[in-house]
């Protein structure tokens, strides 16, 4: 038994898990890992993309499990949508009575949602505050087919600099509240998450990291941005959105580095619904020229991939071949689906990630958690990683790391992926 004294060398690092002590709750975690959907990806993106799909007549059990993989990746109203435009194929009916549910959902909920927005529209027009939609409640309204399409469930949108203390007082009027309080005095910088007792949250970006914290656009770029938005009409008020050349980047970047990729499927569909809604009106040199000026990494080319082979976007073949190879490798390709599926047997990425402030240093704490596997086990520095893993996360720390020491090839890839996607979205 070790002493006192010997544990007290070790203070530092904590052995969170050895191949003795847990080897049936890993055999228990791979059974469990065994699914993963491989069967109905394929189908589902074979009819996101306007395909028939194949294999034969359903069953039951597959038509429930497409359902659920679609809610689960957030396009199971899209998925109606695209089922009542295809002919010659159908679900079985509980399944597309499930998928109608879920489409009347989207529908009241967004409807709810579009309610709220209207009224801080007034008051921000009431102030004099131009208001630029991001997002989901621009996407839906002036790109989808109709509201429920796109699921939403907060409200995003961009203010001048000089307007962002103004637009927080004025969106207060409503019953809005910071969700982070701040000292009497201390002025509002950047974007603000704002919460309200019945209407959905609110983000209000106003400063040159609307795009992400990591990666500020210089004050003639946001001029620039600004210059090209272009003018619609929301309920009677005025409003602005991103012109296409900007709204492509920007919601490549928001996936590729605010994101890191841990998300569903809705911003390549988003994106897919945004190149069919100016099927000729989209200069695609422009987009690219955009997103260096943003002094964007090469990285937020590889949404566009995606979107084209998950979505049906259609992005023009001479701008995909213009990807540079390493961007657009299958096996980086792959390891981006896997962390879209959240399969936890081979994504270490989204057990352990935690939710909030995936764009800053957490990433960073796990990528050197995950540095720590090795034949021992895995081995965190208590001091700087503990506070940042909360006991769920450490437990799927501590199960992975028991397939770690396994040997198993396909844990190791994924490391390996993510250590090369966490260099190309620092533009190393």
């Amino acid at each position: 038994m070790r002493s006192r004294a010997n544990a007290h060398r070790v203070t530092d690092r904590v052995v969170l898990f050895s191949a003795g002590n847990w080897r049936t709750a890993g055999v228990r975690f791979l059974k469990a890992c065994d699914m993963e959907y491989n069967v109905e990806w394929s189908r589902l993106i074979q009819i996101l993309t306007g395909k028939v799909p194949g294999g034969g007549s359903w069953t039951e059990d597959e038509s429930v499990r497409l359902v659920q993989l679609a809610q689960s990746l957030g396009v199971a109203s899209l998925l109606h949508v695209r089922l009542a435009q295809q002919s010659g194929f159908s679900l079985p009916a509980a399944a597309n009575e499930a998928l109608r549910t879920a489409h009347l959902r989207s529908a009241m909920r967004n409807t709810r949602v579009y309610h709220y927005f209207g009224q801080i529209l007034a008051e921000l027009t009431r102030a004099e505050i131009p208001v630029v939609l991001l997002k989901g409640v621009g996407l839906a309204r002036f790109v989808y087919p109709n509201i429920a399409a796109r699921p939403m469930a907060d409200i995003d949108i961009l203010v001048a600099a000089s307007h962002l203390e103004r637009a927080v007082q004025a969106v207060r009027l409503l019953g809005y509240q910071l969700n982070h309080p701040r000292a009497p005095g201390q002025p509002v910088r950047h974007h603000v998450h704002l919460e309200h007792e019945q209407a959905p949250p609110l983000e209000i970006n106003g400063s040159s990291e609307f795009i992400d914290s990591t990666l500020p656009v210089s004050d003639a770029a946001l001029a620039a941005i600004w210059a090209r938005t272009r003018p619609v009409v929301m309920n009677g008020l005025p409003a602005r959105l991103l012109s296409p050349e900007d709204e492509l980047p920007y919601l490549c970047l928001h996936a590729a580095i605010t994101h890191r990729f841990v998300m569903d499927l809705r911003p390549f569909v988003d994106i897919a619904a945004l190149v069919a809604r100016y099927p000729e009106g989209i200069d695609w040199a422009a987009c690219r020229r955009h997103a260096k000026e943003w002094g964007a990494p090469d990285i937020f080319q590889l949404p566009l991939v995606l979107a084209a082979a998950w979505a049906g976007a259609a992005v023009p073949a001479e701008f995909l071949a213009a990807v540079p190879p390493h961007i657009r490798d299958a096996r980086l390709v792959e390891h981006v689906r896997r962390k879209v599926l959240r399969a936890p047997s081979e994504n270490v990425w989204v057990d352990i990630l935690p939710r909030t402030g995936t764009g800053s240093a957490e990433v960073e704490a796990t990528v050197t958690t995950c540095a720590s596997f090795n034949k021992h086990g895995l081995r965190i520095r208590s001091r700087d990683m503990r506070r940042n893993l909360s006991p769920p996360q450490l437990r799927a720390a501590a199960r992975l790391a028991w397939r770690w020491m396994r040997g198993e090839v396909a844990l190791r890839s994924s490391f390996r992926q993510e250590r090369i996607l966490n260099r190309l979205v620092r533009g190393a």
